[in-house]
């Protein structure tokens, strides 16, 4: 299979309201809102950053991590999910948020991001629609726009062991073997981070599912 960044939209932008993957609310206690969670407390936030949330569909982890940063940018690949982005932050009177179109391979598509001072970075379930070579990409066009030092947070489905093994599971961790999924090996993407961090933790929730926190 490959990467069709035209598919990716079309999916998430006629993706339905009750979908587990493109919830408004962090308030639930499924494989997603508990590494969503993990993933705000381990880029220790203040009020001094500025957060780059990448793939953020309806706002869930950008709305959540507002209080506790001085801003935050949404960039996400579907015009119709940033547009209830904004609509939530409105009903929540949420004012450091900005929604705009971007994607991992292509950030700058609405704002040039380098403007914005960004010393945070969060994805959370977003990364593993690239394949293997776009990852390293968008990793080294992070390494760009980003103000050192730099956290980078990436919540994800990515395998610890063979996921055939884990097949009766995969609904947990709402992996379907979709042609717009491309898992990585785990230790796979903590070798493309490390080739620019200055430390880094891979942190293994599931066996199919991680978080990496890369320093830079």
């Amino acid at each position: 299979m490959k990467y069709e960044r035209k598919k990716v939209e079309r999916t998430f932008d006629s993706i339905s309201e009750a979908s587990p993957i493109a919830k408004r609310s962090a308030e639930c206690d499924d494989i997603i809102c508990r590494i969503g969670k993990k993933a705000v407390e381990l880029l220790e936030l203040s009020k001094d950053d500025v957060l780059l949330d990448i793939g953020t569909g309806r706002g869930r982890w950008a709305l959540y991590a507002a209080p506790f940063c001085k801003e935050v940018i949404g960039i996400d690949i579907s015009s119709n999910l940033l547009k209830d982005a904004r609509e939530e932050a409105e009903k929540r009177n949420i004012t450091n948020v900005a929604f705009y179109r971007g994607s991992f391979e292509n950030p700058y598509e609405e704002v040039d991001l380098k403007e914005f001072g960004i010393n945070k970075v969060v994805s959370v379930y977003a990364m593993h629609h690239l394949t293997d070579d776009l990852k390293k990409k968008a990793i080294e066009t992070m390494m760009k726009f980003t103000k050192r030092p730099t956290r980078i947070v990436i919540a994800d489905i990515m395998w610890f062991e063979d996921p055939g093994k884990y097949k009766e599971i995969w609904d947990e961790v709402y992996y379907d073997e979709g042609d717009t999924d491309f898992p990585a090996n785990a230790y796979s993407l903590k070798k493309m981070f490390e080739e620019h961090a200055k430390k880094m933790n891979l942190i293994k929730l599931h066996p199919l599912v991680g978080i990496i926190v890369a320093d830079l």
